[in-house]
């Protein structure tokens, strides 16, 4: 394929994604495109290679060799109507070498269990993938720019343990 061709097939994509009606018709459209959206980010394009989004060390749980998405089971938490915010952390388990366990706050005059979240929990993910536990906080540890600081909770559960690696 000519370069042109690929210009032309790439500022195509990126402005059907970016849902304008207008299509290019020619390579020198899709180049005019390109420069003049070279202050935006996007899919690379104009600014380099692609970047990868970061992804936290502690965002992804190992369990059994399995990999958990904390992200994802907090989604499933704070789905239920109860739950105001949650936190997942990666937890020692003797069998499975870390499992997850969630932190929540509640809604302001809301009640739940923990059997009734996990419960929620276990009909919206993969069984696997449910909390250890669930802990129920007044507020989740928070930076000063408002970010949760899961190292707290995670460096609470891991007191006393030599390794991270169990099993």
């Amino acid at each position: 394929m000519a370069t042109d061709q690929r210009l032309h097939a790439a500022a195509s994509y990126w402005l059907i994604n970016q849902y304008e009606p207008a299509r290019l018709t020619t390579a020198e459209q899709a180049q005019t495109a390109l420069l003049r959206d070279q202050d935006r980010d996007t899919l690379g394009l104009t600014r380099g290679p692609c970047r990868p989004d970061p992804t936290p060390p502690d965002a992804i749980i190992i369990s059994g060799g399995e990999n958990i998405s904390t992200v994802e089971v907090e989604h499933a938490i704070e789905s239920h109507p109860a739950v105001l915010e949650a936190a997942v952390v990666g937890v020692p388990d003797e069998k499975w070498g870390e499992r997850p366990k969630a932190f929540v706050v509640l809604r302001p005059g809301a009640e739940a269990s923990e059997a009734n979240l996990l419960e929620h929990v276990r009909a919206h993910l993969a069984r696997y993938k449910a909390p250890k536990g669930i802990e129920f906080l007044d507020a989740l540890p928070r930076t000063s720019s408002g970010q949760v600081q899961k190292f707290e909770l995670r460096e609470k559960e891991w007191a006393g343990h030599t390794s991270r690696i169990q099993g």
